[in-house]
Parts: C-alpha cells; structure tokens; sequence
C-alpha cells in the first residue's frame, strides 16, 4: 500500500506543478500579447507621424519651389517687357 500512496502523491504534485505552470505560462504569454500590441500600435502611431510629418516636409518644400518658379516667371516677363523681346517690329 506504501507505493500506492506514493504514486499518488508524485501523481498530485504533478498535476499541481502543471497548473502552476500553465496558469503562469498564460498570464506571460498575455503579458507578452499585451505588450507586442501596445508596442505595434506604438510603432504604428510613430509611423503614421513620420509619414505626415514627411508629407507636410514635402508640401513645404514644394510651396517654397513654386514660389520660386513664381518670381523666375515675373523676372523673366519683366525682362522681356524691359528689353522689348515680346513685340515683334514689322519690317
């Protein structure tokens, strides 16, 4: 009867250590979850505003170019006006 009794308890403590070991497992592996989520929204938020901050970077850069084209225009209408390249003489 003394190995009955001794197959049961080994018997006991294992399925006590396995529902240790799983209720731990659980609450990592939904630690674990839980943090790759919040670091993917993280990483997903950071993404969304380097691109709009990019995106505004480039709207900037853009104006500032067409603003540019804008004065080259006038200054080459001007200095067509000035030297006189835009009337043709009817000879």
């Amino acid at each position: 009867m003394g190995g009955c009794w001794i197959y049961s308890y080994a018997l006991v403590k294992t399925i006590q250590i396995k529902i240790v070991y799983d209720s731990n497992a659980k609450r990592i592996n939904n630690n674990i979850s839980m943090s790759n989520q919040e670091n993917t929204r993280s990483i997903e938020e950071h993404l969304q505003k380097l691109e709009a901050e990019k995106l505004r970077k480039g709207k900037n850069k853009a104006e500032k170019d067409f603003d540019s084209f804008k004065m080259d225009y006038k200054n080459l209408r001007l200095s067509i006006r000035i030297f006189g390249l835009g009337i043709m003489s009817e000879q």
